[in-house]
């Protein structure tokens, strides 16, 4: 399953149950459920970082192409949709926890800039000596 789309999908159950049901116990159950969602995006990230696809079982983790655990994609759906999806689920509930979540995409994000300001589309955070070795400083 797209990671984008688990994550678009938590924000619209979190909508639904805040614009149609106005009742306490709902709301807090769907914030609930956008919350332990998040957190565990959070805990299969790459330090913050998001690849595309994930297993069930977490085995096959991919972008464009099969990956690793410890690599993020920097092309969507990878980690800056994902930091925006997060955003806006903070934006919507000023939830803190989704806040943290959001900065730590970007922070995995200035982890992986280029020296020109840019970005590769792909960056594995076991190997960033090797990976700065590899990239052109075009200034």
């Amino acid at each position: 399953m797209c990671l984008l789309n688990m994550i678009r999908g938590l924000i619209t159950l979190f909508v639904l149950f805040a614009t149609m049901v106005r009742a306490t116990e709902p709301l807090a159950q769907a914030q609930s459920a956008l919350l332990n969602g998040a957190a565990f995006l959070r805990s299969i990230s790459a330090e913050g970082g998001y690849l595309w696809r994930y297993s069930t079982d977490l085995q096959l983790v991919a972008g464009e192409n099969q990956a690793n655990r410890t690599t993020m994609w920097l092309q969507p759906p990878g980690t800056p949709s994902v930091g925006m999806a997060l955003l806006k689920a903070y934006k919507r509930t000023r939830e803190q926890a989704l806040l943290d979540h959001a900065l730590a995409a970007g922070k995995a994000l200035t982890e992986a800039q280029l020296p020109s300001g840019g970005w590769d589309y792909k960056y594995d955070f076991n190997e960033p000596t090797l990976q700065a070795a590899e990239r052109f400083d075009f200034r």
